[in-house]
């Protein structure tokens, strides 16, 4: 296990606080690519969860972690799999009304949380993430073959919806 985040400057401005709890490096290779198409990111932070785990060290190590990211509008914890130890040992901070946790990590999401997290509460940005995460799960084929017949954006959705009922 391991933390990594960005100190937060004083004066910085109030946003909603990110930490990146994975399996192995996961979180910390969401981050740098973030880094890679934003440039600078704050109040970000990660934490790798490695076996063999011992929760209880991880669990001080998220709890750590999200207090040096929060920033006094909460922090979104976002967690690569729902049921993995890094999703559970997360979960336990939900009794905090400012902590909110987004399983299923995608670079995606993190993008538009980074984008969005001055703009909108906690809960708020929780549900854009999630919502922004299932949209771009698509099946490659799907939306081509969508496109050869002639559908457009409105289309490519559509399709998307379709394939989640499935």
């Amino acid at each position: 296990m391991s933390a990594q985040g960005s100190s937060l400057p004083r004066g910085h401005a109030e946003r909603v606080g990110v930490l990146l709890v994975a399996h192995g490096k996961i979180g910390e290779a969401f981050l740098e690519a973030a880094r890679q198409i934003l440039g600078a990111v704050e109040g970000v932070a990660t934490v790798c969860v490695r076996a063999p785990v011992a929760e209880e060290r991880v669990l001080e190590e998220i709890e750590k972690a999200r207090k040096e990211v929060d920033q006094g509008r909460g922090v979104l914890i976002l967690t690569d799999m729902f049921g993995g130890t890094p999703c559970n040992l997360s979960l336990t901070l939900l009794g905090d009304r400012q902590v909110e946790v987004l399983t299923g990590l995608n670079l995606a999401m993190v993008l538009k949380i980074l984008a969005s997290r001055e703009k909108v509460p906690l809960a708020e940005l929780a549900q854009i993430a999630r919502q922004c995460g299932m949209e771009n799960i698509c099946l490659g084929r799907a939306i081509l073959e969508q496109g050869m017949s002639g559908g457009g954006q409105e289309s490519s959705a559509s399709t998307r919806d379709a394939e989640r009922r499935k």
